[in-house]
């Protein structure tokens, strides 16, 4: 079996839920949208509760091959025990996926509070990354035959 040992700070993930929100609102419409959907320092609660529920939904589907996880304060660390027949190109896009997943997740549920009109493709966007995750946790290498 292969280990895969995933760590993903906290405050990255963060950093690219504001940068997208910053991005939905300075792309608005309106001119109060910036400060409107953008997340600021106030809203870390908020994005707290929407990260412990994101790293919720992700360990239930990694559950199958969770082999160890840790949430703290600061990051999330997960050891993944895969079959021997899992090609080693795919370990560096399933931890990426996590990322991304946990990213989207947390946009989506923040735009459900800010605004909703961007809420549905991100959350869209999270469940197409989960899928394409669990697809690349359960994909196997075919055995080739020896000459």
């Amino acid at each position: 079996m292969k280990n895969i040992s995933i760590a993903i700070e906290k405050c990255d993930v963060f950093l690219e839920v504001e940068l997208t929100a910053s991005y939905a609102g300075a792309r608005g419409g309106a001119p109060d949208d910036f400060g409107r959907v953008a997340a600021t320092a106030a809203d870390r609660r908020l994005l707290d509760r929407f990260w412990r529920e994101s790293c919720a939904r992700l360990t239930t589907v990694l559950r199958p091959v969770l082999h160890g996880i840790q949430v703290s304060d600061t990051q999330l660390s997960m050891t993944l025990l895969l079959s021997d027949s899992t090609s080693e190109a795919l370990c560096e896009s399933i931890e990426t996926d996590c990322r991304t997943f946990l990213g989207a997740s947390l946009s989506s549920r923040w735009f459900e509070t800010v605004r909703r009109e961007e809420a549905a493709p991100a959350a869209a966007f999270a469940d197409a990354t989960l899928d394409e995750l669990r697809e690349r946790i359960f994909h196997r290498t075919p055995p080739r035959r020896r000459n």
